[in-house]
């Protein structure tokens, strides 16, 4: 990918985390008894989202992050981006019940870009840079299995 692809990927992908962490956050203000694990799960957004900025700050580790990717999922991550906007504009707006906002989740973390990080962050690699980010996100990994033990501990499943 060219360079200037390249950051504009690496600059999506950031934004997703971020605004998949500040919908998690506006679902632990909505609902008092899931807050810790909504707050849990937007900490880890914002780091994944750090993780990215410090790919995307080294030119080495960012070409390897990015070539890793199927060509087409700028688009993909672009409509995410846009489809997480409007949820946030929409759960903002009018409250929910909490089934509705944990299947919400189970919707983003199946989203392309969510899928995409996840499966990098479990590849296998020779690089000690990569390695090393991945034990760094080692313990921040399996949303979309943790919020559906979640949902069945909760019997919202």
């Amino acid at each position: 990918m060219k360079d200037d692809l390249a950051q504009t990927f690496l600059n999506e992908a950031s934004q997703l985390e971020i605004r998949v962490a500040n919908l998690y956050t506006l679902f632990a203000g909505s609902f008092p008894e899931d807050a810790d694990f909504w707050r849990q799960l937007a900490h880890e957004e914002k780091d994944h989202a750090a993780l990215i900025r410090t790919i995307k700050g080294n030119p080495n580790w960012s070409d390897k992050f990015v070539s890793t990717f199927a060509s087409g999922l700028l688009q993909e991550i672009r409509k995410t981006n846009q489809w997480l906007s409007s949820l946030y504009a929409e759960f903002s707006a009018k409250k929910s019940d909490r089934k509705t906002a944990l299947n919400t989740a189970r919707q983003i973390e199946k989203s392309a870009g969510e899928i995409d990080y996840e499966n990098f962050m479990v590849q296998e690699t020779d690089s000690w840079i990569l390695k090393g980010l991945q034990r760094l996100n080692e313990y921040e990994r399996d949303h979309l299995k943790r919020i559906e033990e979640y949902m069945l501990k909760n019997n919202l499943l």
